[in-house]
């Protein structure tokens, strides 16, 4: 009997086709509801369903044509909202305080426009995002000072959130098909905030709490993300609780990624901006703009 052997595509074939840009076309108005979440909206194929072929690379070639030709359809960012793999990409990066962008001074209001108030008592705030070797977001916010923090008395408020990277932690994404999940959160959390005293090295708990939901939060590949709603919340009891939105930026093909952290000792609006550039697709990176927040009533915002 003769032996089975899959037939390999050809350089010439493989390589055209994964280097496909997504070109800006409109975002698609037919979508239909997402079961991970009733906002996120997810696009239709407009193909015809693969027929029965007596290869079975043939068939996976032909079905990923087809994924990626459903993809170029819907923009990686319009005014409405944002792609899933771009906004999966925007929470899987290890954010860096290169020339300052993890730092933002007190603004004089809400985004967009305003100005840095360059007389305010406020201590500028730095954010940090981290993705921990035990499978963790992490976000932490505190006061900066241009000399460090060293010899000075400190608070800082910490989130952690699991994560899962189905593909690995690839830079950039490997390609998936549409609906294959690119990014989850897990569905316990916590919030903590902590204080340093000058004279000692390590933090002590003022208020912790720790916060759950029913599900896991996921991004799928073909999903669009809307602006200006609660994608997933964590709660404890009726008055704590994390929520995360995608909200747009100041700029043309800028958003935020934000969690709003709401708890017995700290309320505020947390984000960082990222702006896609032209054309963005799987293989391309974003560019990390810097930190919005609210904190006891100021707004912070990255450096002009």
């Amino acid at each position: 009997m003769k032996k089975y052997r899959p037939r390999l595509l050809s350089p010439r074939i493989l390589a055209p086709l994964m280097a496909l840009s997504f070109s800006p076309l409109a975002l698609t108005q037919s979508a239909v509801a997402s079961d991970a979440m009733p906002g996120i909206t997810t696009q239709r194929s407009s193909h015809p369903q693969a027929g029965t072929s007596s290869s079975r690379d043939r068939k996976s070639l032909s079905d990923t044509i087809r994924s990626i030709r459903d993809l170029r359809r819907i923009r990686p960012i319009s005014s409405q909202g944002v792609r899933a793999d771009v906004l999966a990409r925007a929470l899987s990066i290890q954010t860096d305080n290169h020339d300052g962008r993890q730092i933002a001074v007190p603004w004089s209001q809400a985004m967009p426009g305003g100005f840095p108030l360059n007389d305010s008592a406020q201590q500028p705030l730095q954010l940090m995002q981290t993705l921990l070797a035990d499978g963790r977001l992490q976000l932490i916010y505190q006061s900066w000072w241009e000399d460090g923090t060293d010899g000075k008395d400190l608070q800082r408020t910490r989130t952690e959130i699991p994560i899962t990277l189905p593909n690995g932690k690839q830079k950039p994404f490997h390609w998936v098909r549409n609906g294959k999940v690119l990014l989850s959160l897990g569905i316990d959390t916590f919030t903590i905030t902590e204080t340093r005293f000058s004279f000692s090295r390590d933090f002590r708990r003022r208020h912790s709490a720790v916060l759950q939901s029913a599900t896991a939060f996921e991004l799928k590949q073909g999903q669009v993300v809307p602006f200006n709603q609660v994608l997933h919340e964590w709660k404890s009891g009726p008055y704590q609780r994390l929520q995360l939105m995608a909200l747009p930026g100041e700029r043309q093909n800028q958003f935020r990624v934000c969690f709003n952290i709401s708890t017995i000792l700290t309320y505020g609006l947390v984000c960082n901006t990222w702006q896609v550039p032209h054309n963005w697709n799987y293989l391309h990176t974003l560019h990390y703009v810097g930190p919005y927040l609210v904190s006891g009533g100021t707004n912070f915002r990255y450096r002009p």
